[in-house]
Formats: C-alpha cells, sequence, structure tokens
C-alpha cells in the first residue's frame, strides 16, 4: 500500500462463544484464528501462546485489584513468547525486565517491543499534520497517561486527556459533550477509540489518530519464525498434548497473567 494512502479499520461483529467461532470459521475454509486477550482460554487448542506485559508501572506487574496479572508471574512458564512492550519507557528499563523474565521463568523466549509514533491520520485513514496548541486526548483504553505522554511528547504543548473505560463504546451525548470540550482544540484519539468514533457526525469536527509502528528491539527474527511456524500448521506441540483439530497445542491449564 502506497505511503498516504488511507487504511481503514472498521469493527466486526463479535462471538461471545469463542470456541464455537474458531469452529465456524474452520468449516468456511480459515486455517488460521487470531485471538486477543485468550491465555486463560481454556476450551481451545492453541498453536502459539504470545503473552504482552508492559514495561511501564511497577515492575513486576502486580495481581489484580493492585496490578493487571490474573495469575502470578510464574505462570509465564505456559507461554511460548513473552513480548515485553514500551510506549513511553526507556530502553534500559526493557532490558531490566526482560532479564527479570528470564530469572523468574527461565527456558522462555523474551522479545523486546517498543510501540514508537508514526504519524498522525483523519478518522477515514488519511494522513494529516500532528495537532498544534492545546489538544484534548481522548480515549477509552486500559492506560490513557501513556497516551496522553505521547500526546504531549509528539505536540510539545498541553494535553486535557478525557479517560474512558476500557473498550469504551461512545454514546452519541458522549460525542456532543466532547465537542463542545473540545473547542477549537483538534481531538487526539488512539487507532483503538477511531474505529468506535467512525463516522458519526456528532463526533468532534477535528479528529486526529496517532499512528504507533511496532519495532522489534530484541529476538525479532525468532519470533518471526515462530509465528510464522505456527501459522503454516507445522509447530510442533509439547510432547504428550493433544489439540483440537484447530490448533496444535493442548488447552491451558490454567489462567495466564493477562
Amino acid at each position: 500500500m502506497e505511503s498516504g494512502s488511507p487504511r481503514p479499520l472498521r469493527p466486526r461483529p463479535g462471538c461471545r462463544d469463542r470456541a464455537a467461532a474458531v469452529a465456524r470459521a474452520e468449516r468456511a475454509g480459515r486455517r488460521c484464528a487470531v485471538l486477543d486477550d485468550a491465555f486463560q482460554h481454556r476450551r481451545l487448542a492453541r498453536s502459539l501462546d504470545l503473552v504482552l506485559i508492559p514495561v511501564e508501572g511497577p515492575w513486576p506487574p502486580r495481581l489484580l485489584p493492585r496490578g493487571p496479572l490474573r495469575e502470578p508471574f510464574h505462570a509465564l512458564q505456559r507461554a511460548d513468547w513473552v513480548l515485553l512492550t514500551r510506549r513511553s519507557a526507556g530502553p534500559e528499563d526493557g532490558a531490566a525486565a526482560a532479564e527479570r523474565v528470564r530469572t523468574e521463568v527461565p527456558g522462555t523466549p523474551v522479545a523486546r517491543v517498543v510501540l514508537a509514533p508514526d504519524g498522525w491520520r483523519t478518522l477515514d485513514g488519511w494522513a494529516t499534520t500532528p495537532p498544534r496548541g492545546p489538544v484534548l486526548a481522548v480515549t477509552g483504553i486500559a492506560r490513557p497517561r501513556i497516551f496522553a505522554d505521547l500526546v504531549r511528547r509528539e505536540g510539545g504543548a498541553p494535553v486535557e486527556l478525557v479517560a474512558f473505560p476500557d473498550h469504551h463504546v461512545f454514546s452519541r451525548a458522549e460525542l456532543r459533550s466532547l465537542a463542545e470540550r473540545a473547542g477549537r482544540r483538534p481531538v487526539a484519539v488512539t487507532e483503538k477509540d477511531a474505529v468506535r468514533l467512525g463516522a458519526d457526525e456528532e463526533a468532534p469536527a477535528d479528529v486526529r489518530v496517532l499512528h504507533l509502528r511496532v519495532e522489534v528491539e530484541e529476538g525479532e527474527g525468532a519470533l518471526r519464525d515462530g509465528i510464522l511456524a505456527a501459522a503454516r500448521g507445522t509447530a510442533s506441540p509439547p510432547a504428550g498434548e493433544v489439540g483440537t483439530g484447530v490448533t496444535g497445542k493442548a488447552p491451558a491449564r490454567g489462567g495466564g497473567p493477562g
């Protein structure tokens, strides 16, 4: 795709029964299923388990409700890969976190990933200029302050943050309220939230979407090989484990750090 051309994101209807959804996709001829937030999902076998953990915040991450983990840190031994992500943290923080993972769960492959700003887009997906002057940052993500920090660093101007709960679906009344609150200020949103804003006529007039690129700082070659092997169905499941026919690895025996 040529640089600057729109890359629209569109919401797709979900399915509460993910095992049934994967089975239906398989019957339709699909060979690969990618599930988000599924480390704890027991009904589906899998060929590859990737666990993403942000470097930002207390380290190591804490269990719920004090942190994001849904089970103890040592449960990462079930993962095929641990991906340490960072946005605002420095590379030295990522390196220290990787060393901690290797110490706590030896033998589990670790990759380090940075999500770096890579330009701004309109809601339609067209390249646009960065917002100048004061900005209203609107989010419905798990770590809104990290996004606000990125916007502040990119524009160098004051940023007011309006944070909704993760996965929030904006009502038309909320969109009208945000438009009034923004006034003449541009509204900065994540790509995730841009999908939920869509082309609603109640959305603020000047919405700019911060596009992030993924850069693998450590482990890129081995990680790519592992993902491609799983997608091609050539990854070998651990001895004694039996798949469902959809994927090749046995269901997890417990919940995941998430």
